[in-house]
């Protein structure tokens, strides 16, 4: 059984239970202490189960880990190979960014992630490039990529983005499960003022989310544009990738995807 179907299943078993209860103990339907209790105990109870089926890191040996990220990026198995020459080359080479060094990783990527990708802040940088795409690039156009990472790292936006997935999940699931629960204690009207920060909190989360993936990818590139000598260098290196998706992806929206972002990228950097 997948873990979205068992989550199912348990969310409609506690729903159930909670109408059980209600109508076994009434008094949980007129007395607001014994609500508000009663609420905050299934409350906590979405909080656990949300983290275990979601968020808890994958425990398979093989997967890379990515602590505090939904399980669906661990859903894939991917092999961890540290590059160690990648690794002390760059290290070396932007010391006086990453002064802790930086740890490189290539992997096989199965078509659902990026060519490249970070995890971590400046003090503990892991940068991972698809396997395919570190034979088949030199060190020049590599430079402006790992500085674009760079600048990931140092605005720590991976730390942001996920405490606003967190966020947004949490939310979404108390906010569905607190319509049901108010329904069913009939306090619908009294608690609609906690159901519309929910709703508030879940809304802006996401939106939140939207806008910082496009914000802090031209930041990210300002930043490896400050530390280039020449831009057209970024530029070059951000079509190498377009292509590089175009050649080794089989899903037409992932294409479409990363061009239309390359594009819109280069076009408001004015390379």
């Amino acid at each position: 059984m997948s873990k979205k179907i068992l989550g199912i299943y348990i969310y409609f078993s506690i729903l159930l239970i909670s109408g059980i209860l209600v109508y076994l103990f009434p008094q949980f339907s007129f007395n607001f202490i014994y609500s508000l209790a009663f609420m905050l105990v299934i409350l906590v109870i979405i909080g656990v189960v949300n983290y275990y089926l979601f968020f808890k890191p994958s425990s398979e040996t093989n997967d890379i880990p990515f602590s505090g990220t939904l399980r669906k990026y661990n859903r894939y198995s991917l092999i961890n190979i540290d590059d160690d020459e990648l690794s002390v080359y760059y290290s070396g080479k932007f010391e006086e960014i990453a002064r802790n060094g930086i740890l490189i990783k290539t992997f096989i990527n199965s078509g659902k992630f990026p060519p490249l990708f970070t995890r971590g802040n400046i003090e503990n940088v892991e940068i991972f490039i698809d396997e395919r795409l570190a034979k088949n690039i030199t060190s020049k156009e590599l430079d402006p990529l790992i500085l674009h990472e760079l600048g990931h790292a140092d605005y720590e936006d991976d730390k942001i983005k996920r405490r606003l997935a967190h966020t947004f999940v949490l939310s979404l699931m108390i906010l569905v499960f607190s319509i049901c629960l108010f329904s069913i204690l009939g306090l619908l009207i009294v608690f609609l003022y906690i159901l519309v920060t929910i709703a508030a909190l879940c809304i802006f989360s996401l939106g939140m989310f939207i806008i910082l993936i496009e914000r802090y990818e031209i930041l990210s590139d300002k930043f490896a544009l400050i530390h280039l000598e020449n831009p057209e260098n970024l530029k070059a290196s951000m079509l190498l990738i377009r292509d590089f998706v175009n050649e080794s992806y089989t899903s037409e929206k992932v294409i479409r995807r990363v061009s239309r972002r390359i594009s819109k990228r280069i076009k408001r950097l004015n390379l």
